[in-house]
Order: C-alpha cells, then structure tokens, then sequence
C-alpha cells in the first residue's frame, strides 16, 4: 500500500490525499446525521404522559416548565407555542409548528445531502488513482 501511495507521484499523491479527505469528512458527516437522529432527540413516551396531561388540565405554567426543563425538539416545539398561545391563533400557531420542523429536516436533508456527495466524489478519486499507476 505504501508503494501505491508514493510511488504514483505527485498527482497520485494528491488523489490519495484527496481521497483520505473526502472519506474522513464522509465519517464525520454519518457522525454527525446519526447524532441529529438519535432517539433522545425525539419525544419519549414518558415525556408525553407528563405533558398531555398538564396540557389537558390548562397548567400551561407547569407545561412550560416541564418543557424547559427537556432538551428535545418536541419541549422545544412546545415551549415556542406556549409562548406565543395567547397571542396567536390556532392557525398561526400550526403554522409556527410547521416552520419549525421544516427547518429541522432541512438540516438533516443538508446533512445527507453532503454525505451523498462524498459518496459519490470517493469513487472517481478511487479510479482515478489506479488509472494513474
């Protein structure tokens, strides 16, 4: 391997490096997509029995707080709405939520969509580099 590295000269040199680049960032990309789609990210069961009920009984102060008090998109989500509820309606408040989680997935899709250039990128270094042998 070290023969292929260095004996392919200076532009196959730079493919190699090229090509360690585009891998690595790959990696941390796939790092970081697994990290926005972590579970803990999301609402968990328990976390919407304390809250629907707190909501149910109108003890918005205690919603707010159980929301500030979780990290999740969803406390998040609620936690915008809880603060805008008396001055908006219902519309505006949906429409609020749909704002939100399309910025959410758009982020995830940005991510995927650079992991899916890095796919795609490696394979013409890869070939690139034996053409050059």
């Amino acid at each position: 391997m070290h023969q292929v590295i260095f004996n392919s000269g200076v532009i196959g040199f730079l493919i190699w490096l090229l090509l360690f680049a585009v891998s690595t960032a790959a990696l941390a990309i796939a790092i970081r997509c697994a990290w926005s789609l972590r579970k803990s990210l999301y609402a968990t069961a328990a976390f919407k029995e304390k809250l629907i009920p707190l909501l149910k009984q109108g003890d918005w102060q205690g919603a707010f707080d159980y929301c500030e008090a979780h990290s999740t998109l969803t406390a998040k989500i609620v936690n915008k709405v809880l603060l805008i509820a008396h001055e908006k309606g219902e519309k505006e408040r949906q429409e609020l939520v749909s704002e939100m989680l399309d910025r959410h997935v758009k982020t995830i899709l940005r991510l995927f969509n650079s992991l899916s250039m890095c796919a795609n990128i490696a394979p013409i270094l890869g070939c690139r580099s034996y053409d050059i042998i």
